[in-house]
């Protein structure tokens, strides 16, 4: 947009063709993630596809102005950099969905020109028509990505006030539900008094709604998972995504995570994990994705492989604490005790308010099995108990 107080509506924008081009199960689609690194860049297009290992590349900008905004895209063939398509929009804002749409039907056409019709239908985003939510929802983005608590609080401030204004608004209720799991599993000063159970209460308030949105789907399920709730249904969600929206790239990471913490299927998650940090090779989460992995080799007793994913994921990001965890946890199976303590005192070094039993309360989810070994590893490394 060129105006960082605009940032958050073209992010946004750019985030919902993503999504919409991501239903369709024979196109994979570069995840949000990866294809943000290059925001604000004028990147050589050969060079990204090449990056990304991508056949086409589309790029725009957006600027609003009053009521009204101006759209420039352009679709390009990676390997040449050749212009398949372009197009310039200038609308009422108002009408706003309507030019999503009509983007993601002029891209999916210029891909593949035989498209038949009902799956051009199926890309299409669906947003709320209420644009005063929708604008709040696209301002609380940043916050709910962050995985900072102060910022994540100011991102359930802005989607309370999305779905006071469009209360069926499924997409909001979903990320609300997934800023309170953040703040329950992180262990975080409560935004409520119960944070787990507001997550678990909006979650299946956005199931409510009738959504086929794939992305509420998936964050729903991986809430109810992770939260315990209601880890059937959550799994069911989940399930659901796989067979209708595939491709989703980053959000596979998600369902990685809701099998591994979930119902314990390890060659799922696995599948889902690979495809993830195959898909999305630049992705801000792969540190995450990478410690998944790590975990499923844990699980499946594939001990050097674990460890070498979850050190990844740690050198990826130092202060994120599942990774030192899981690492510990490791370490501690291999008969490593001095190397697992090492990493313990980094852990506590990082927050001194680790504990036993304050990992124990906010890692509520349903695989006992893993929790408890990531358990044992902390007390075996020196985590005191309170």
């Amino acid at each position: 947009s060129g105006d960082s107080e605009q940032e958050y509506f073209s992010d946004g924008i750019t985030e919902d063709i993503i999504t919409a081009l991501s239903h369709l199960r024979w196109l994979n689609v570069i995840a949000r993630n990866s294809s943000f690194t290059y925001k604000g860049q004028s990147p050589d297009i050969r060079q990204v596809a090449d990056e990304l290992n991508c056949r086409y590349v589309l790029e725009g900008s957006i600027r609003k102005a009053g009521n009204r905004v101006r759209i420039n895209a352009q679709l390009l063939e990676g390997l040449s950099g050749n212009h398949i398509w372009a197009e310039k929009y200038d609308r009422e804002l108002e009408d706003i969905f309507d030019l999503q749409d009509e983007i993601t039907d002029s891209v999916l056409g210029a891909i593949e020109p035989n498209l038949i019709s009902a799956e051009i239908e199926r890309a299409k985003s669906k947003p709320p028509d209420n644009l005063d939510a929708y604008d709040l929802f696209l301002q609380s983005l940043p916050g709910i990505y962050s995985f900072d608590p102060d910022q994540n609080k100011m991102a359930l401030d802005l989607l309370h006030k999305a779905v006071k204004v469009a209360p069926d608004y499924a997409k909001a209720l979903a990320y609300t539900a997934w800023g309170y799991q953040i703040r329950a599993s992180r262990g975080w000063e409560g935004y409520t008094e119960n944070d787990r159970e507001k997550a678990s209460q909006f979650a299946l308030r956005a199931l409510g709604t009738k959504t086929e949105d794939p992305q509420v789907l998936l964050l729903c399920g991986f809430v109810l998972t992770m939260t315990s709730e209601d880890p059937e249904i959550g799994i069911s969600s989940c399930e659901r995504v796989i067979r209708t929206s595939p491709n989703m790239s980053h959000w596979n990471g998600f369902l990685a995570f809701s099998f591994s913490y979930g119902n314990g299927d390890l060659q799922k998650a696995k599948e889902c994990v690979e495809k993830t940090i195959r898909v999305s090779p630049r992705d801000p989460l792969l540190f995450g994705f990478y410690n998944c992995l790590g975990q499923i080799y844990y699980q499946i007793g594939e001990l050097d492989k674990a460890l070498e994913y979850c050190k990844s994921s740690l050198l990826m990001n130092p202060s994120w604490d599942t990774s030192h965890i899981m690492v510990i946890a490791i370490l501690v199976e291999l008969g490593d005790i001095g190397e697992a303590e090492k990493i313990a005192s980094k852990l506590l070094t990082l927050d001194n308010k680790t504990s036993v039993s304050r990992v124990d309360q906010s890692y509520n989810f349903p695989n006992q099995n893993l929790k408890l070994k990531m358990i044992e590893g902390l007390r075996r490394a020196g985590i005191p108990e309170n």
